[in-house]
């Protein structure tokens, strides 16, 4: 009965001093994983140092105060999910409206017109007539706004108009011309390298093949089926072998609506209605008019 006694007493004693040591044992680890954390801890307070504060605010939960949720949703309503990077709202909108007005298209087109008509040539009192047949051919570019009817566009032509009969000649020429369209109403001017040549078969009244510049320019109404046009047309010639028209002395054959300029003068108005056009020309050269009157307004 004693010797059991003392063998339980030593048998607590001994599982007291095991629960000693574990205990022991646990504290020593969890002080060295205190020790780990706080190691860590300063690692990541380092790197946090070394990271720019905007990159962390984006990084954490944004927190809307109770009171101000009201404010924010309505914010959130009225304002651009991405707004602009340069941070002023409503200027997408304003580039993207301005972007659709200014949008602008290219036509493109081919000229080929037959002209065709009568040609008469005064002198002093006396008048001579003839035909002409010619053809005009061309390319024209129009860059306009594709939300109304206005641009600008350029036109290059050839013409070779020759005249035969009692009244014989050529009008030959090439060149361009750049114009302003706004709706119906068009304004144009150029340059025309040209040969002109008139005469009378028979007679001495003779203006001979001459080189020269002209520089048309029209103001033209035009509509989709219905076109008019009035042209003013100063010429000067290269090769001096014509005589410039002197006006103060030839007021008795001068019947113009304007002060005319340059060694020659000539003034035309047209209309054309759907494919039919017909147009009247007068040229004012020293000492004689040569009037034409053409169907296929040139245009």
């Amino acid at each position: 009965m004693l010797l059991t006694m003392i063998l339980g007493l030593c048998l607590a004693e001994a599982q007291e001093n095991d629960g000693d040591e574990q205990e022991t044992s646990e504290t020593e680890e969890a002080a060295e994983k205190s020790d780990e954390i706080e190691v860590e801890t300063e690692e990541m307070k380092k790197n946090l140092e070394d990271i720019p504060r905007e990159i962390i605010e984006k990084s954490l939960p944004k927190v809307i105060v109770k009171d101000d949720a009201e404010e924010v949703l309505e914010l959130s309503e009225d304002t651009e999910t991405e707004p602009p990077e340069d941070g002023v709202i409503g200027e997408a909108e304003s580039e993207s409206a301005w972007a659709k007005i200014t949008q602008t298209e290219e036509d493109f087109g081919l000229i080929f017109r037959p002209q065709f008509g009568f040609t008469t040539l005064q002198v002093t009192d006396e008048a001579y007539s003839g035909f002409h047949a010619g053809l005009n051919i061309g390319y024209k570019k129009y860059h306009r706004l594709q939300l109304a009817n206005i641009g600008v566009y350029t036109r290059s032509r050839a013409l070779f108009l020759p005249t035969l009969g009692e009244v014989n000649g050529s009008d030959l020429r090439i060149g361009a011309v750049g114009g302003v369209k706004l709706s119906a109403l068009e304004l144009e001017a150029g340059a025309d390298l040209l040969r002109h040549s008139v005469g009378v078969s028979g007679t001495d009244v003779d203006y001979g093949p001459s080189i020269g510049l002209a520089t048309p320019i029209q103001a033209l109404v035009n509509f989709e089926d219905l076109k008019l046009k009035v042209e003013i047309e100063p010429r000067w010639y290269i090769d001096r072998s014509r005589d410039p028209i002197i006006w103060e002395e030839h007021k008795d054959l001068t019947l113009l609506p304007i002060q005319a300029i340059g060694q020659e003068f000539a003034w035309a108005v047209g209309a054309r209605l759907g494919w039919f056009g017909l147009s009247y020309e007068q040229l004012h050269m020293n000492g004689g008019i040569q009037r034409t009157i053409s169907w296929g307004l040139q245009r």
